[in-house]
């Protein structure tokens, strides 16, 4: 396994990014566009992103009034580093097929982890762990949040955002 690879699922690990239900269960529709927008990343040397399709998390349910599939993956390895990045998908289901809708990076090293996906009034919710400034190493953000997404104009716009108010740290 290349070390870049490896070193990246032990970080992904601790920050809680390895995900279930896993790729098992993510339609191969979404699988190769997940893939192509990763390729559509790739970096000015050639570098492209690796995507982890076990860290994969899926959720089926109603954005809106409208039947949709919410899709969080990682990509890491931009420009060759370490440094990772989640982001939440959302694709309408019509007619038995995945029509994609809008895209948001919602996570990544430095920023946040997301460690779950669900729907909720309408809504995509996702849930996990924000660093704290000064206080997480960059591998294992500690403080929880939840965050809701509505679909405005073909975009993710951010509806709620709640975090644990009387969290002190470790």
């Amino acid at each position: 396994m290349k070390p870049l690879v490896l070193f990246g699922l032990v970080s992904m690990t601790c920050a809680g990014a390895v995900a279930q239900p896993g790729a098992d269960s993510v339609p191969p529709e979404v699988t190769s566009w997940i893939k192509g927008y990763a390729t559509s990343l790739k970096s000015p040397e050639g570098t492209l992103p690796y995507y982890y399709p076990d860290a994969t998390r899926l959720a089926e349910g109603a954005l809106g009034s409208e039947p949709a599939t919410a899709v969080v993956f990682t990509l890491e390895g931009f420009s060759g580093g370490n440094n990772y990045v989640q982001y939440l998908t959302v694709f309408w289901k019509r007619g038995g097929h995945y029509v994609y809708c809008c895209t948001q990076r919602v996570g990544g090293k430095g920023i946040r982890s997301v460690e779950t996906v669900a729907f909720s009034g309408g809504k995509v919710q996702i849930g996990g762990k924000e660093y704290v400034s000064g206080t997480d190493p960059m591998c294992c953000p500690s403080k929880p949040y939840t965050e809701e997404f509505a679909e405005v104009n073909s975009q993710l716009a951010e509806t709620a955002r709640t975090s644990n108010n009387h969290w002190r740290g470790p």
